[in-house]
């Protein structure tokens, strides 16, 4: 039995998924850093999809790797093993999610002085 087909399902779903957070990453960045920043954090959005792309391959690989079992003679990933998988990529999806919905509200009540108030401070000297 080939499993082409539901490697290119789980491909294509991966990629729908990655499309979608790495948009939800940019909408976000731009419309709450100001203009003159929003090119760096952009970007920082992208370094940090492509970092945490990586570790998860990699915790994933071992995970998988870690929980073969031997079925007529050659290794096969568990259950157990794609299931952890999925699960530790759901626990990461979570945590970047609340700690995004922190950081947004953390954002929205920090005052923001404006460049008239700041204007109107007056120096020592």
């Amino acid at each position: 039995m080939s499993t082409l087909p539901l490697a290119v399902v789980c491909s294509f779903l991966l990629s729908l998924t990655a499309g979608s957070l790495v948009t939800s990453g940019f909408n976000m960045a731009s419309t709450l850093a100001p203009a003159e920043r929003q090119g760096v954090v952009s970007s920082l959005v992208m370094v940090m999809i492509a970092i945490g792309s990586v570790i998860l391959n990699f915790v994933g690989a071992a995970v998988l790797k870690s929980t073969r079992v031997d079925v007529g003679g050659a290794a096969e990933n568990s259950a157990t093993g794609v299931f952890g998988y999925i699960g530790i990529g759901a626990g990461a999806f979570v945590a970047a999610g609340v700690l995004a919905v922190l950081l947004v509200r953390t954002q929205r009540r920090a005052p923001v002085p404006s460049a008239k108030r700041i204007e109107e401070v007056p120096t020592r000297c």
